[in-house]
């Protein structure tokens, strides 16, 4: 019968196609077929309005009808740009992610939508740059500083004009998130989120169906986030503070849609204090030992490769994850065997880490750390560690604004940059790290900071002895960073850059 009354319509014989499909829904109840039905034969009457009803009656009896929202996108194109974009973007979804829809029906779609995209391009741009950004909290996790991060980076955009909505999934329960399908942000930002993985039951993913350029910034290797990524919406772009990250991502994760080199920024401590360590380290202990038993399971499954990995990553320690399981896997290596092998990483940072510490400690240096993760039986024997108790994100700047000299460890970031060495700078520390690409192209050697070699710890007592007996060095080296610091790494120059990444999205309709 809806093929009947179809012909009808299309052969423009209204009245009878009207009493057919009312007397099946008399018959049959109302559904979303004859909804259609019935917004088209109105539409023909030139009763936009009756159609408009029929169009939302049938959605609320079946939202994902994608003929439906194709219809709704018809009647707001020369209305309202923003809901026609939206009604067009959901019925393309819809219509992908559904057996019924054929190929014709997703291509016709595709057309309309680029149709009306070109001839709406300037006001689609204006919408979209007036739309509201959305930021994401997550667990409160890293001592509570990816959640800081959000809230810094939201209120430096309020300071630049933009209308800011913050979303704290600690306080909102994750099914509300679902409330979001349908609208429209200038940008969606993560800060190491998994919430871009959500998905409903039968598979879609949920951020597919909220619309806005989509960001998750990331800091920990790529591998890390095998999961989260894999499952994520079909344009994620990832910020992250790493190049090799960068490619990383882009040779291993085919649906992330772009990446920029976007590093975390720092903060100062604005009340003025003395400086009352030498030499500080902030950053939590744990003994490389801890990861054996899953590395022993590994070497059964791989054959001993993942100790033969290990190994090859402590002689050659500027050398990148990757490529150290390259060397010793070959090529082809999938990205669920990165993710399979990642307890090899965390031994070896760990390894390097201890390591570090060791030497400096031998060489009768005083060291202040933080955190009862230090509190173990192999640091008992150094009377020159000094262990405080643990720190929240602002305590850290206020130890740092309080330190002639900070020791940075990279967690083996060949190429990159932490919010560390940015609140160093910012708090006029001499900042005293491991090399990175990063970090030798951004920053002058021995002038703005002080780097040592992995593969030459044993110089590392020496540099630092150097610097703390010579007060003109270190003023001379924290003004110069702290200059350099002030001018490209602050959370308001990040703000800027993430507005000129966000505009570019919204300059392609």
């Amino acid at each position: 019968m809806v093929d009947r009354i179809s012909n009808l319509i299309a052969v423009g014989q209204l009245e009878d196609a009207t009493i057919l499909l009312m007397k099946e829904i008399e018959k049959n109840g109302f559904n979303d077929i004859y909804a259609i039905l019935a917004a088209t034969i109105n539409k023909q009457y030139g009763d936009f309005e009756s159609s408009l009803n029929y169009i939302l009656r049938g959605l609320e009896y079946n939202n994902a009808n994608y003929e439906l929202h194709l219809m709704l996108g018809d009647y707001y194109a020369d209305l309202d740009v923003m809901q026609a974009y939206l009604q067009y973007e959901t019925a393309l979804l819809f219509c992908e992610n559904q057996k019924g829809c054929n190929s014709e029906d997703y291509v016709y779609i595709q057309d309309v939508s680029a149709s009306f995209k070109k001839s709406k391009r300037e006001e689609l741009k204006q919408s979209f740059r007036h739309a509201p950004i959305l930021i994401y909290k997550s667990e409160d996790i890293c001592y509570g500083l990816l959640n800081h991060f959000s809230d810094v980076m939201a209120e430096e955009l309020k300071q630049l004009g933009e209308n800011v909505e913050v979303i704290d999934i600690t306080e909102t329960p994750l099914e509300s998130l679902t409330k979001l399908a349908g609208k429209y942000y200038k940008a969606i930002l993560g800060i190491q989120t998994y919430l871009f993985s959500i998905k409903y039951q039968d598979g879609r993913n949920l951020h597919d169906f909220i619309f806005g350029p989509k960001f998750n910034m990331q800091f920990d290797h790529p591998t890390c986030m095998y999961k989260h990524f894999m499952n994520g919406p079909k344009e994620l772009t990832v910020l992250t503070h790493d190049r090799n990250y960068s490619s990383f991502i882009q040779k291993n994760y085919q649906n992330i849609k772009a990446t920029y080199i976007f590093p975390p920024a720092g903060e100062k401590y604005e009340k003025n204090v003395d400086k009352i360590y030498d030499l500080v380290f902030v950053g939590s202990y744990r003994n490389p030992k801890d990861w054996m038993g899953e590395i022993s399971q590994l070497d059964i499954k791989y054959a001993g490769k993942a100790t033969a990995l290990i190994d090859w990553m402590i002689k050659y320690p500027n050398e990148t994850y990757e490529n150290g399981v390259m060397h010793i896997f070959g090529e082809g290596v999938s990205v669920e065997q990165y993710f399979d092998l990642k307890q090899t990483y965390f031994y070896v940072m760990f390894y390097y880490r201890e390591l570090i510490i060791q030497t400096i400690l031998k060489a009768g240096i005083e060291l202040h750390v933080f955190g009862e993760s230090w509190e173990t039986e192999n640091w008992k024997k150094y009377d020159n560690l000094v262990i405080h108790p643990s720190l929240t994100w602002e305590e850290s700047l206020k130890v740092y604004a309080q330190s002639r000299l900070s020791l940075n460890i990279m967690s083996w970031h060949k190429d990159g940059m932490t919010e560390r060495i940015a609140n160093m700078m910012l708090n006029r520390t001499v900042v005293i790290s491991d090399r990175s690409t990063y970090l030798e192209e951004h920053f002058v050697d021995g002038q703005e900071i002080m780097l040592f070699n992995l593969e030459e710890i044993g110089m590392l007592p020496e540099l630092i002895k150097n610097v703390l007996e010579d007060k003109a060095l270190q003023d001379n080296i924290c003004e110069k960073a702290y200059e350099k610091a002030e001018r490209t790494d602050t959370w308001e120059m990040r703000a800027k850059q993430f507005l000129e990444i966000v505009n570019k999205y919204c300059d392609t309709p």
